[in-house]
């Protein structure tokens, strides 16, 4: 006996059923589309908001929240930039390059887990002492 063959109900409900998700999914878009026209002006209004500066006591929290020092040095260029400036400021992408060359081994394939299980209880000691003073050495790069 098929399982998967179905009678006329419930073909019918098989498809009533998609077509009610369709219906739904339809009614989700217009009503996001809804809120976003009805949010339109608070994010006009906080556009215009983000061109003023945010000041030293916003600056000072970034930089803390973010885990940054705040030396006044630094408030002090982000007080007088706009939240979005600012935020673009501390996330920037950094261009500079690393002061030191990385290990050696970084290119190196790793050991996958089932060669290691093929190799014995030798092999996974030996990779296990190899991955100890691996992350020492990177803890120091």
């Amino acid at each position: 006996m098929n399982m998967l063959k179905r009678t006329g109900p419930q073909r019918l409900l098989s498809n009533l059923v998609v077509a009610v998700s369709i219906v739904i999914v339809g009614l989700v878009a217009v009503a996001a589309s809804i809120v976003m026209a009805l949010l339109l002006p608070f994010n006009t209004a906080l556009a215009a908001t983000n061109a003023d500066a945010i000041g030293a006591d916003a600056a000072r929290h970034l930089l803390g929240r973010i885990g940054f020092s705040t030396a006044e040095a630094e408030i002090a260029k982000l007080a007088s930039l706009s939240r979005i400036e600012a935020a673009q400021k501390v996330v920037r992408p950094v261009d500079a390059v690393a002061m030191l060359p990385s290990p050696a081994w970084v290119d190196e394939a790793p050991v996958t887990p089932k060669s290691l299980q093929m190799g014995g209880r030798e092999l996974q000691e030996t990779y296990r002492k190899i991955n100890n003073e691996r992350t020492m050495e990177l803890r120091d790069w």
